[in-house]
């Protein structure tokens, strides 16, 4: 469409000049991307998750692409703002205290209109081992009893529990405590060594 547009000007002495402006203004229609559907999503935990988006746009403009969460009861903890957009792709590395299952959102935006796309994000739990702290060789005469605290921890959180291999005979483990009361006859010499093995 052509709009014309008179411009008029006059000095002191009321003398005229007149011309006349013409302005094309282009109709166009803003159409909104599209994007492909985004399929869920499954992970452990302390893995990268990459997601390839898949948009177009029918005027050829410009796409950007972005995710949110969908907070919900039982959402685990935001997420979305942990990604890391390059382009198209969408990439998260996740950790040992993401696991739980996200519902997300993915963007696609031309500048003037948007499009969404909903995802589930499973992050399944991995169990960690636990941490057994070190037990140093211990010395002990006939007669006498040893004892040994076991102690360890769990990444997770996890209750452990203590067990051992190669108990030497009367010698017994409590949960996490290592009670043996040595026999007058226990060492054929003047030296002898057990090997225990203990485990959490």
């Amino acid at each position: 469409k052509t709009l014309t547009q008179f411009i008029k000007c006059q000095d002191k002495k009321k003398n005229t000049v007149s011309f006349a402006h013409n302005i094309s203004v282009n109709n166009r229609t803003f159409f909104p991307p599209t994007l492909a559907p985004v399929p869920e999503q499954t992970i452990n935990e302390n893995q990268t998750l990459v997601i390839n988006l898949t948009a177009s746009d029918p005027e050829n403009d410009s796409i950007t692409f972005a995710v949110e969460d969908i907070l919900a009861i039982n959402f685990p903890k935001p997420v979305a703002s942990r990604f890391e957009i390059n382009g198209s792709v969408l990439t998260l590395q996740t950790n040992f205290d993401d696991a739980g299952e996200y519902r997300l959102k993915a963007i696609a935006s031309d500048g003037f209109d948007s499009v969404s796309d909903e995802f589930i994000l499973t992050i399944n739990n991995v169990n960690r081992k636990p941490i057994m702290d070190k037990i140093n060789n211990a010395e002990v005469a006939e007669g006498e009893e040893l004892r040994i605290e076991l102690s360890a921890e769990d990444p997770d959180n996890d209750a452990v529990r203590f067990s051992a291999k190669n108990l030497p005979a009367g010698a017994k483990l409590k949960d996490n405590l290592f009670i043996w009361k040595l026999d007058a006859d226990v060492v054929n010499g003047t030296k002898k060594e057990f090997d225990v093995d203990f485990i959490v």
